[in-house]
């Protein structure tokens, strides 16, 4: 038996006993400890709902749209099965045709003019990309070491990883115009990293995985980030002069795309 069956056991038999309710009954060590654990944890994830939910509605700027994506996190805990790798729902191909169709309408509605006036910012470019794929992936790399023996290996590899990839185009352009900046170096920056975490990103992420023992092939995922990402980008950029002003003419349905791809 492990841990918690042999405690139920032992509770039933407990109130088997009717016991006057005087008597108290608990658990030491171990047990006691491994209850408090439970209950911190669900404290911990109840504030980390709270505090992601407050995140996402500032982001998107409406108190319904992070709904979705909680609920999914909160489905994904409840029913981990139905939407792991090659699980019953087959998430991996809705996810791949998904950020596949995002960088494909990201293509189509990406200016080329806008990119030209932000390609002369060069102090501009070197801060974007030197924090995005120096200082972050260093912070990373360190919550990677500190991790080790805390963490599982492919946790700890999780926390780097996030660390290691660039901002959406959609979301670095609706910030930068909401606080007043440069929209085109936003453009020509997320664009830029975008298209360098092609490579940057795998090649980060493989160092780390070996470090921890995890097998993974660079080439390989270089080859699909170019196939899901960089190839979907330029096909939509070809498209452009087709697609443009049917997408303008209903920018809420890329919007609405781009948005849920991240649910």
């Amino acid at each position: 038996y492990d841990q918690q069956s042999a405690l139920d056991a032992l509770q039933k038999e407990v109130r088997g006993m009717n016991l006057d309710p005087a008597y108290q009954t608990g658990t030491t060590g171990t047990s006691r400890e491994m209850g408090k654990a439970a209950v911190n944890f669900a404290l911990a994830f109840l504030l980390s709902f709270i505090f992601m939910y407050l995140i996402l509605a500032a982001q998107f700027e409406h108190f319904a749209h992070p709904v979705s994506i909680l609920l999914a996190v909160l489905l994904a805990v409840l029913f981990p099965k139905i939407g792991m790798h090659r699980g019953s729902v087959g998430v991996d191909q809705i996810a791949s045709v998904a950020v596949t169709l995002v960088f494909f309408l990201h293509g189509a509605v990406l200016p080329i003019q806008a990119l030209r006036q932000g390609v002369q910012n060069y102090r501009l470019h070197l801060v974007v990309i030197g924090s995005t794929y120096v200082i972050f992936p260093v912070f990373g790399a360190v919550i990677f070491h500190l991790g080790q023996g805390h963490l599982l290996p492919p946790v700890a590899l999780g926390f780097f990883f996030m660390s290691a990839v660039s901002s959406t185009i959609s979301s670095s352009i609706a910030m930068t115009a909401m606080a007043g900046g440069d929209v085109a170096g936003a453009l020509f920056n997320a664009t830029l990293s975008g298209v360098a975490g092609v490579f940057l990103t795998p090649a980060y992420t493989s160092v780390m995985a070996h470090t921890a023992g995890i097998p993974i092939s660079l080439s390989q995922v270089i080859k699909a980030v170019s196939l899901k990402v960089l190839l979907p980008l330029v096909l939509g950029q070809l498209a452009r002069p087709l697609l443009l002003r049917h997408l303008l003419r209903h920018p809420k349905v890329v919007q609405w795309i781009d948005r849920s791809s991240i649910r």
